[in-house]
């Protein structure tokens, strides 16, 4: 929006769907602000908005009301991450959360020697997986778990899952994980890890099998062992649909000591988001830009829920808009 007034202390950020009357306050920026980031919205639905600057009384100056907004279709599909897999604190944990009405099919997979058809080096040898719902006692069973996918699945079940879902194919490997099954909207942790302690490099992944689009990933967080070479944390995502879908992605180290995560930490992450050879985005120490660059992130760590990151801490994070498309970040 375009500043008429040299009076104001802020502007308040509002937005309601077009069919209720209720509106949501979504937050407050600075005088110096133009812009604010809604990353809350729902693929599908219209929003109106208003954005009101306001002086120390909170008397309002100006208001402006946007005309409806309509928004194209846009999701994730497929949420994965490659790391080093070792013993205790260095398995690879995977935590993601689905967002909807119903239930649906979704896809999840821990693949260690399938993916030496990348030229994957070291790999996990046998991975085993094991999924938890969030608030879940460690007195009840895991929501499912797998060792070995033909304990669960013919070789017909697993090739029509991976045909589904555009994976690629475990048919040549017996030690691959697969769990296919229906996911309510919530959180989940997933933990891949060795058979007998075994280490090595997995892949974990999520795919959304729900043409309908009943239920979504809205996230996914990785915790694993961070090193060099073949050792670095990969990241990929595939966006599907019609328009940019807006993603705020963090590598953090320093911060998780804020939230009671062992020691050990990575101390200094470098964050790179690639559209396959080519470089989008990258960033080192989130904190270093402008101020206003600054507030726009801590405003999306507010509103979606992600813990805050210390000011002056060398985590990094982007908020970004990408189109369609599939992406790789690195840590």
């Amino acid at each position: 929006w375009k500043d008429n007034s040299q009076v104001e202390d802020g502007y308040v950020i509002l937005r309601r769907i077009v069919d209720e009357l209720r509106w949501k306050l979504l937050g407050r920026t600075k005088e110096s602000s133009s812009r604010f980031v809604d990353s809350s919205v729902i693929a599908g639905e219209s929003y109106i908005y208003q954005i009101y600057a306001f002086n120390d009384e909170e008397a309002e100056s100006s208001r402006i009301e946007s005309s409806e907004v309509a928004l194209p279709y846009s999701r994730l599909v497929n949420i994965s991450s490659r790391a080093y897999v070792g013993v205790g604190a260095e398995v690879l944990i995977a935590g993601f959360v689905l967002d909807g009405e119903n239930t649906a099919t979704m896809l999840t997979r821990a693949v260690g020697p399938a993916l030496s058809q990348f030229n994957v080096g070291s790999l996990l040898a046998d991975p085993q997986i094991s999924i938890r719902r969030f608030g879940d006692s460690l007195t009840e069973p895991d929501f499912a778990a797998n060792d070995d996918w033909d304990e669960l699945y013919t070789v017909d079940e697993l090739k029509a899952y991976e045909s589904s879902s555009g994976g690629f194919s475990l048919v040549e490997s017996g030690k691959e994980s697969v769990i296919a099954k229906d996911f309510g909207a919530g959180a989940y942790t997933s933990i891949v890890y060795g058979v007998e302690g075994v280490r090595g490099i997995a892949l974990v992944e999520l795919y959304s099998m729900d043409a309908d689009n009943e239920v979504q990933p809205l996230n996914m967080s990785t915790r694993a062992y961070v090193g060099t070479g073949d050792e670095i944390l990969i990241g990929g995502f595939v966006v599907e649909g019609e328009t940019a879908l807006p993603m705020l992605i963090r590598g953090i180290g320093p911060s998780m000591e804020t939230i009671g995560l062992p020691e050990g930490f990575l101390e200094n992450p470098i964050l790179s988001i690639y559209r396959g050879s080519e470089l989008i985005a990258q960033n080192d120490n989130w904190g270093s830009g402008d101020d206003e660059d600054t507030d726009v992130l801590r405003n999306a760590f507010e509103r979606l829920g992600a813990f805050p990151l210390k000011g002056n801490s060398k985590d990094a994070a982007l908020l970004i808009e990408l189109e369609p498309g599939s992406y790789t970040c690195f840590v």
